[in-house]
């Protein structure tokens, strides 16, 4: 299959003035519109003499949308929901330009993931497998209608408000290539469960999977018991990089990942050479940075910050805040909740130069002990892996006992130690990594940490019960998903 013409956006040599040009255009719909008058938007206005906003400052214009608020006609927004992983789920409207940039950066992930840094493996044919979440959620309304897109002359006619011509024939090129292609399942609305049982039916013949890690490691792989041969693994799940190995040896690849949220459509494309690193598809969104000394709430509603960094600036080995301008919608330097860490200035296998990110936290997702140290989901990877601990999952929390703080760890181990032994080792582990944690521990004289260990298959058995997409947030995790993984360890044990 020629899909060479489909990546060369990779090797455009005029990014930042093609850039520059489309947020140009976006300007000038946007500066009509209630929501670029309450930003402060003006046609002839740079992005960088506009304040970060986010969710607040949107929010009345979504829950009570007009004509006058938006850019197009909104018959061309879909309503959408976030999982809610920051707190309480949100609505947006995202209009048909932001579902089609999320197909095409879509398309340029699963070839990425083909490269062999000589060519794209990919083959008529492949069968791409998906786990994520249903309708309304973008990510499933997005797969929705990218696997079930017919092209025809008034869908290309009705693009021509939102792209040039010349983006136009290349949107027609993705979805032909789309047709050469197995999704499964079709409908991403369907039961998570059902989903699951759709990939134990069909494994032999999946090429590419994208699910937690979770799913794979509890469910998939106990049921199948033999490896599974995979062309990639696909995971937004941070905690891939503490199970690559198990990965590896169950599929024959490492993990793998992409970068898309309800507010930017799929804008991160993995990088073939960097196991679960991206790199920003220049052309579905404008990124900014804020260094790590500066990172804000995403609940503001407008704030002025000079200490913000473009893409090109970024330093290896510096974590940021993500800052995105989409293109084709209303979300003007908007704040993410997302933290990523600088790997790499490039990528030999797609030989380009584009920075290289890793996912590391959602910003402010994170335990302080007595303001000695910041405990975040990372931090507690290390220190397990560090100790030698076999481990499924965990969930952590602040709790307070005694006016002391703790770092209280829920932990499902993968073999049998006992709490005490567990304890032990962590706390160790901690001291070791963590100067402030170390110096909490010597100074208050005591360990400011507390393991409860629950049962086999705990994890796996809340993944079953919980509705929609099942989520585990593993730092500060919600009330009642702590007391659901309690009540289910307790039937267990039973």
């Amino acid at each position: 299959m020629n899909v060479e013409p489909l990546m060369k956006f990779l090797y455009e040599k005029r990014i930042p003035e093609k850039q520059e040009e489309m947020l140009k255009k976006k300007f000038r719909l946007l500066s009509r519109t209630a929501i670029g008058k309450e930003i402060g938007v003006k046609e002839e206005t740079k992005v960088g003499d506009l304040p970060l906003t986010s969710y607040p400052l949107y929010s009345r214009f979504f829950e009570n949308p007009t004509q006058e608020a938006f850019m197009y006609a909104l018959r061309y927004y879909t309503e959408s929901l976030t999982t809610g992983s920051m707190g309480k789920a949100k609505w947006y409207l995202n209009p048909i330009p932001l579902e089609v940039n999320m197909a095409a950066a879509n398309l340029a992930a699963i070839l990425a993931l083909s490269s062999d840094g000589e060519k794209y493996c990919i083959r008529e044919g492949y069968a791409i497998y998906a786990n994520i979440a249903p309708p309304p959620y973008y990510a499933g309304v997005g797969w929705n209608r990218m696997v079930r897109a017919k092209p025809s002359i008034m869908k290309l006619l009705t693009l021509l408000k939102f792209y040039e011509p010349s983006r136009i024939l290349e949107l027609s090129r993705m979805t032909r290539l789309f047709k050469k292609f197995h999704f499964l399942p079709l409908d991403q609305g369907v039961p998570y469960q059902e989903k699951v049982d759709i990939f134990i039916s069909n494994f032999k013949r999946i090429d590419i999977a994208m699910m937690t890690v979770g799913t794979l490691l509890n469910l998939v792989y106990p049921r199948i018991g033999q490896p599974i041969p995979l062309k990639a693994f696909v995971t937004q799940d941070t905690s891939a990089d503490f199970f690559r190995d198990k990965i590896k040896e169950i599929t024959g690849v490492y993990p793998s990942t992409i970068y898309g949220s309800t507010e930017t459509g799929t804008c991160g494309i993995p990088s073939p050479e960097h196991s679960m690193g991206i790199f920003f598809d220049w052309r579905t969104t404008y990124c900014e940075f804020l260094p790590e000394d500066r990172f804000i709430s995403s609940d503001i509603q407008k704030k002025f910050e000079p200490e913000v960094i473009p893409l090109d600036e970024v330093e290896v080995g510096r974590k940021y805040q993500l800052v995105a301008t989409t293109f084709h919608s209303e979300l003007t330097r908007y704040v993410m909740p997302d933290v990523f860490e600088c790997i790499s200035k490039g990528d030999n296998k797609l030989r380009i130069d584009f920075p290289i990110f890793k996912y590391y936290m959602r910003a402010f997702k994170q335990i302080s002990l007595h303001n000695f140290t910041i405990i975040d989901e990372r931090t507690i990877l290390s220190a397990v892996k560090a100790a030698d601990i076999e481990m499924n999952n965990f969930t952590a929390r602040l709790e307070v006992i005694d006016g002391m703080d703790h770092l209280a760890l829920y932990l499902e181990p993968g073999e049998r130690y006992g709490e005490n032994e567990l304890l032990t080792k962590i706390h160790r582990s901690l001291c070791d990594i963590d100067k402030g944690y170390l110096e909490l521990s010597a100074y208050q004289k005591y360990i400011p940490l507390r393991v409860i260990l629950l049962p086999e298959g705990t994890f796996s058995e809340f993944m079953k019960r919980k509705v929609g997409m099942p989520h585990l947030v593993r730092v500060e995790t919600k009330k009642e998903d702590l007391d659901l993984l309690l009540s289910i360890g307790r039937e267990l044990r039973s």
